[in-house]
């Protein structure tokens, strides 16, 4: 039995991209720590405030049954967190896990890397994707992860090379070549490989008439986690 949902009524162009719009959004804070506008604790503070406003949100969702964001949200996401609630989860959890550096790039992967490369991505749930949709994941987290070191640091400084615009010093951004291909490995595995848990939440259309219960673990999670971790293991070698 094949791994795959088939996502029952397809969102319209515009609802795409306003998903991929607010998907990008999470880069908002990491951005506003690169150019010197905040520090490190005042993005940890702003990313948990965001996490316990998801919180709210999704319960209001959930259980009282209100809705904000009506239109986007896709059919499976009707009983079951929505993807943005994940995103903002797992730039939380990056923000607290990782050093700056690293939780900065791991961040962008997913708020850059993963919508470009869901432009050509099936628009089905797959166990394993396409292997060029692999591989286009894996180029695209690459180079955001090498932009962030090798890009950012040098365009300040010649913007502003004295100070950042609040007076602060540009944050250090050191992250190696061997460090972005593992983190750009971490994103390509979470992004490609889906796994399922045991649940009653239907997640697997095989046939009209047949589904699979389950939970399937939320990639706008795993990608910042996966590609934080083996920076992480990479610089600890």
């Amino acid at each position: 039995m094949s791994f795959v949902e088939t996502i029952g009524e397809r969102m319209s162009e515009e609802e795409s991209i306003a998903r991929r719009g607010v998907h990008s959004l999470s880069s908002v804070v990491g951005l506003a720590y690169v150019v010197g506008l905040l520090q490190w604790p005042e993005v940890q503070i702003l990313t948990g405030v965001g996490f316990a406003v998801i919180i709210l949100l999704e319960f209001d969702r959930l259980v009282l049954g209100n809705s904000l964001l009506d239109p986007l949200y896709r059919d499976y996401e009707q009983e079951s967190p929505a993807g943005y609630a994940y995103a903002i989860s797992g730039m939380f959890l990056s923000v607290v896990l990782f050093e700056p550096a690293i939780a900065v790039a791991a961040v962008f992967v997913l708020s850059f890397a993963d919508p470009i490369v869901g432009l050509i991505s099936p628009n089905k749930l797959l166990r394993v994707k396409p292997v060029p949709v692999l591989a286009a994941m894996f180029v695209a987290s690459f180079v955001v992860i090498a932009a962030t070191d090798a890009l950012l640091p040098g365009i300040l400084q010649s913007v502003s090379p004295m100070e950042a615009p609040l007076g602060n010093p540009f944050p250090s951004i050191d992250i190696s070549y061997a460090q972005a291909a593992a983190g750009a490995l971490g994103a390509t595995f979470a992004d490609g490989v889906k796994f399922r848990v045991a649940g009653d939440s239907p997640v697997e259309l095989v046939e009209p008439g047949m589904e699979v219960k389950g939970y399937v673990i939320d990639d706008n999670v795993t990608i910042p986690l996966y590609s934080g971790v083996l920076m992480t293991l990479v610089a600890l070698v």
